[in-house]
């Protein structure tokens, strides 16, 4: 075991690199141009305020990493965990102001097989403050975040409290793009809506990601001139089937996609009345792939580009209904 109470540890690559066994940093400084503290095995307890990094403030790549409440880690990202468990905060009595992760670009970036519970504090990042999904958070609170300044700020709240937009996982969101952000790695993760959205902003998919949105018999409303765009593979249902789910614009473009959107779902039936895609300018702006096989897409003009792939034996067809072109499959 090493206890860490007081002093300065100045590194290029690891200020503390835990091999396995324990390692307990209660005080002091440490500061490194790559790790401030890499957990390869084992158990590393952070319960100071002083790890800072340009790269990389906690690592966990193994073993488990508890940041206790008091603890403050900033670096370029706060903590990355590829693998191992890491938690922040302690199970039991809530604490909203610590610990604090902070980073340039993400307060937490969650990769591979890692684990990463929330029980307490705040993630601050400029580019966002997670990057991958929350496993696990205290029982009876969802994942909400705000804006603080320059920084994307994710933190605890009461269910109840907060409205719940959107689930990955069995975890809770309060905004789309959080849910969004929480997808990474190949491994294709559903987001389900649970309740409609309004709003001024843009959502976006980067590249790399792989989302399925399942509207949930729920709206996407922007006021934005784009309401999605889309870099990654993106697939819309709707597991209701209602006929009520629509993603659209009120100024310009529901998708621009950059990337692979799939329109509904490849088998046996088609729907044209499941899911809307409507927009002012056009319904979807297509630059990439386009795979058509459920729903109707609306607009001035409807689509902008093409479809790449469509049911066999079903034909596009295009209508003007109230001014508006209306695009569907047809047999």
């Amino acid at each position: 075991t090493t206890n860490i109470e007081q002093g300065t540890i100045i590194s290029n690559k690891y200020g503390i690199y835990n091999y396995s066994n324990y390692t307990n940093i209660n005080g002091g400084e440490l500061s490194s141009n790559e790790y401030g503290a890499y957990n390869y095995s084992g158990n590393t307890k952070v319960a100071c305020e002083g790890i800072t990094s340009n790269t990389y403030g906690l690592y966990t790549a193994g073993g488990t990493v508890n940041i206790s409440e008091g603890a403050k880690v900033s670096s370029n990202t706060g903590v990355y965990a590829s693998k191992g468990t890491t938690n922040i905060g302690s199970k039991g009595t809530m604490n909203f102001d610590t610990p604090v992760i902070i980073g340039e670009t993400y307060g937490i970036t969650v990769k591979d097989t890692a684990k990463v519970y929330m029980y307490d504090g705040q993630i601050k990042g400029k580019t966002a403050a997670t990057q991958g999904f929350i496993t696990y958070t205290e029982e009876g609170y969802v994942v909400t975040d705000k804006e603080e300044g320059e920084y994307k700020v994710a933190y605890l709240a009461l269910e109840g409290t907060i409205g719940v937009v959107a689930q990955v996982n069995g975890i809770n969101y309060s905004s789309l793009q959080s849910a969004i952000n929480s997808v990474t790695g190949t491994e294709t993760q559903t987001i389900k809506l649970m309740n409609g959205i309004d709003t001024d902003l843009t959502f976006s998919i980067a590249e790399g990601q792989n989302i399925i949105i399942d509207m949930n018999n729920k709206t996407i409303t922007s006021n934005a001139n784009i309401t999605i765009e889309n870099a990654g593979e993106l697939a819309i249902i709707d597991s209701t089937t209602s006929g009520v789910a629509k993603i659209s614009s009120t100024t310009g473009v529901a998708i621009l996609n950059r990337g692979t959107v799939t329109l509904g779902e490849d088998n046996d039936t088609v729907n044209k009345d499941i899911i809307t895609i409507e927009g002012v300018t056009y319904g979807i702006e297509n630059e990439g792939t386009l795979n058509f096989y459920d729903g109707k897409i609306k607009g001035n003009s409807a689509l902008k580009g093409s479809v790449t792939n469509k049911p066999e034996d079903y034909e596009i067809t295009t209508d003007t209904q109230a001014g508006k072109e209306e695009m569907y499959l047809f047999k």
